[in-house]
């Protein structure tokens, strides 16, 4: 069996697995997205996940560690991989103290936070090439690069979500209290719509106006990706 299921946080990917092996169906291959699922004796495996430690690759030395408490790595593509382990053997847990949990947690965050900033690289590159750059008479070109534009946008602000969420859990784990700090996700989308907005008043308006109104949304864009850059970088 296969499903397909985006997971930007690791403790409801973890619930959600772990509920699947109460089930019956044991996660064998993991990839961007895509879950493969074969029958199993019900609770028969417990399941976890960690950042790889060379990018893309997991170290021998690492490997080495998992494998000396009977715990199997699962065939992953991206920067994750996914383990399991008997649950005879007791519960998975790869950090126990809280300072490794916290280590784990900010390595998720950074991950998460640069990619983001490369998915507002991207946007703020479509968004200008539309308002600006692409001819009022190639309606195909426009619509493609408009449909483009809004899946890099909701990937954009996927990604600026999971790194607020990350945030959070670390707080949790210090024993703080859960900030809400979404002043970039807001910056985006202002940035967004004022982009959209220029792009719907190029045949209303001036050229020169609906080009300022397309450099402030860039403006937007720009700061709020500043905003998840610097603000508590760790």
């Amino acid at each position: 069996m296969k499903k397909f299921k985006l997971c930007f946080d690791k403790n409801r990917e973890m619930d959600w697995l772990n509920e699947m092996a109460r089930q019956g169906w044991n996660l064998t291959k993991f990839g961007y997205g895509l879950y493969t699922f074969e029958p199993c004796t019900p609770g028969e495996y417990v399941y976890n996940c960690d950042l790889k430690d060379r990018a893309f690759s997991i170290s021998p030395d690492y490997l080495s560690i998992l494998e000396s408490q009977n715990i199997q790595v699962i065939p992953s593509g991206g920067f994750w991989f996914l383990v399991r382990r008997k649950a005879s053997d007791g519960p998975l847990q790869l950090y126990t103290d809280t300072e490794s949990r916290l280590e784990q947690y900010r390595k998720i965050r950074r991950m998460f936070r640069a990619t983001a900033i490369a998915e507002l690289m991207i946007l703020m590159f479509l968004t200008w090439d539309i308002a600006v750059m692409v001819p009022d008479n190639e309606p195909l070109i426009w619509t493609v690069m408009f449909l483009c534009t809004l899946l890099v946008g909701a990937a954009a602000l996927t990604l600026m979500n999971a790194v607020y969420q990350t945030s959070r859990e670390i707080a949790k784990i210090q024993g703080k209290n859960e900030e809400s700090h979404k002043c970039g996700q807001w910056l985006v989308v202002g940035g967004m719509l004022c982009m959209g907005l220029s792009i719907l008043l190029r045949d209303c308006v001036p050229e020169t106006v609906s080009e300022m109104v397309a450099g402030f949304a860039l403006g937007l864009e720009l700061v709020g990706a500043l905003n998840l850059v610097f603000r508590k970088l760790s």
